[in-house]
C-alpha cells in the first residue's frame, strides 16, 4: 500500500511540474496607435516562453466591427518566437478605438 501512495505521489509531483512548464505568454508593443486612412501600423508580437517551454505556438487576430485588414507575419511561429509583427491597415475612415485581440495557444494552453 505505502508503494502505491508513493507511485500516486510521484505521478501528481510530475504532472504539476509538467503543467507549470507548459506555459507562455503573449503581449503587443506599443499598446496603442493611431491611425489613418491609407497608413498602417505596426506592432510587435512578443511571445514570452516561461518555465523552459519550447514548442510551436499558433497565433491568431480577432476585432469585432473593424473595417481593414490585420495581418500577422507568422501564424504559427517556433523558438526562438523572434521578429512576429502585427500589420493593421484600415480601409475606410473609421472613428473611435478598435481593439485586436492576439490569441496564442498550444496543446490546451492559452493567452490573449
Amino acid at each position: 500500500m505505502k508503494m502505491f501512495a508513493t507511485l500516486v505521489l510521484a505521478a501528481l509531483l510530475l504532472t504539476s511540474i509538467s503543467a507549470s512548464a507548459q506555459s507562455f505568454t503573449v503581449s503587443i508593443t506599443p499598446p496603442a496607435q493611431t491611425i489613418t486612412v491609407n497608413e498602417s501600423a505596426t506592432y510587435s508580437v512578443v511571445i514570452t516562453p516561461l518555465n523552459g517551454y519550447s514548442a510551436t505556438v499558433f497565433l491568431s487576430v480577432t476585432s469585432s466591427s473593424y473595417k481593414g485588414t490585420a495581418t500577422l507575419s507568422v501564424t504559427e511561429p517556433n523558438p526562438p518566437y523572434s521578429n512576429i509583427t502585427l500589420k493593421v491597415r484600415p480601409s475606410i475612415e473609421d472613428t473611435g478605438i478598435r481593439t485586436f485581440t492576439i490569441k496564442a495557444e498550444n496543446s490546451g494552453f492559452e493567452s490573449t
